[in-house]
């Protein structure tokens, strides 16, 4: 026997307020990070990460707000009217809504970007993926265009919806999985060319790492989440909440765990000053990173123990 809506919302409820407290505990810690910690000189916080991190916050904390209020008035207020649930067109519901359409796609937008950037800023590479958001953007608007009109006692179990929620869902597993891996593979592409140059445990072995256990945590959330929005259960209502935090703990986490990856103990590099390496021959195979005159002069990177991780990169989800 499947869960009923009034004991799926109740999980829903304690599952979020859990995770929100996670959420709030890297919250604070990873605007700590981008704002107090000391840093170099001439080095400003990077203000678009502080901007996303304060949205997917205050996203956060308004979803498990309203799950509150809406579960209150539901059992306390009007005594288990349990149809609040499914009228998508009350406006808890819709901000709701919101929420757990918006933080994803905040997310995903993130993502994109820091494949761009990784991938040199080329806008070529980067469109097809582009492209795969802007679709998953649309589908999100007329899911909440739908709610809004719709008068269904099923709620998002409604057949009406199941195909968009589904759509939008694999749209964004995708794009995950497909944009981690690539960048992954860029970094483990330079670690191989720069391994005889650094002493010491690589630097990016950790980022790849990072990347990949952030990736891990919200694909798979978002992937139950399908499962359970394609099989049309309750149980959706519990997944809707969770995707809503884990979105903005696995942002918070790459920032976080980067801040910590630069301390002298895991980067493995010398104590005494700045150590540098020569990037000479990672895209001479690869055509579209080829200067006009196919030849690519030898870069000097310095990487210190002050470098800041969240400054001109963005974390992935």
């Amino acid at each position: 026997m499947g869960l009923t809506v009034g004991t799926a919302r109740l999980i829903g409820l304690f599952v979020t307020d859990i995770l929100l407290g996670m959420h709030l505990i890297t919250f604070f810690n990873s605007l700590w990070i981008q704002l107090f910690r000391e840093r170099g000189p001439g080095r400003k916080p990077n203000r678009i990460l502080i901007a996303v991190t304060l949205t997917m916050g205050a996203i956060g904390i308004l979803n498990a707000c309203t799950d509150l209020a809406l579960n209150n008035r539901v059992f306390v207020v009007t005594s288990g009217d349990t149809s609040l649930f499914t009228d998508l067109s009350y406006w808890m519901n819709v901000v709701q809504d919101l929420c757990m359409i918006l933080q994803p796609m905040i997310g995903d937008a993130m993502l994109v970007y820091r494949f761009w950037a990784i991938y040199g800023r080329r806008w070529k590479v980067t469109i097809p993926y582009f492209v795969i958001w802007l679709a998953a953007c649309s589908l999100a608007i007329t899911i909440i265009v739908l709610s809004i009109k719709s008068h269904s006692p099923s709620g998002f179990n409604s057949p009406q919806f199941a195909p968009f929620i589904g759509a939008a869902l694999i749209l964004t597993v995708i794009n995950n999985i497909i944009t981690t891996g690539l960048i992954v593979f860029r970094l483990w592409k330079i670690t191989r060319v720069t391994r005889a140059q650094v002493v010491g445990r690589h630097r990016l072995l950790v980022v790849m790492r990072i990347i990949i256990d952030s990736g891990l945590l919200y694909t798979l959330t978002a992937i139950v989440f399908l499962g359970t929005t394609v099989s049309q259960n309750s149980s959706d209502y519990v997944f809707g909440g969770v995707i809503v935090q884990v979105t903005a703990i696995a942002f918070n986490l790459v920032i976080i765990r980067l801040n910590q990856s630069s301390s002298p103990d895991d980067v493995g590099t010398s104590k005494t000053g700045p150590s540098a390496f020569v990037l000479d021959t990672l895209a001479s195979s690869e055509r579209g990173m080829n200067t006009a005159r196919g030849v690519i002069h030898p870069v000097q990177l310095h990487m210190s123990r002050d470098s800041d991780p969240d400054e001109g990169s963005m974390p992935v989800k």
